[in-house]
């Protein structure tokens, strides 16, 4: 996780460096928060396994996929 949070951000950032930050964010937030977080730590952990590679789509039920743009953005609305 440590890894994931050091990679640079600013102009230099990457979709995979935001996603990266954002999935780690989600992750202690659920940790941390425990049942009252809308997802767990493992959904947010398959959420990102399921984009990335990039290109890749999450499910969110059985006519909804999202793409690593809107796991990103989902993640971000969770502590915006």
């Amino acid at each position: 996780m440590l890894q994931v949070l050091n990679t640079p951000g600013g102009l230099n950032d990457t979709m995979i460096y935001a996603l990266g930050r954002s999935t780690v964010a989600t992750i202690l937030n659920a940790l941390s928060i425990g049942p009252d977080y809308p997802i767990s730590a493992a959904q947010a952990i398959k959420m990102f396994n399921a984009v990335c590679p990039l290109g890749g789509k999450y499910q969110v039920n059985t006519t909804v996929f999202w793409d690593d743009n809107q796991v990103l953005a989902y993640f971000q609305s969770l502590y915006s």
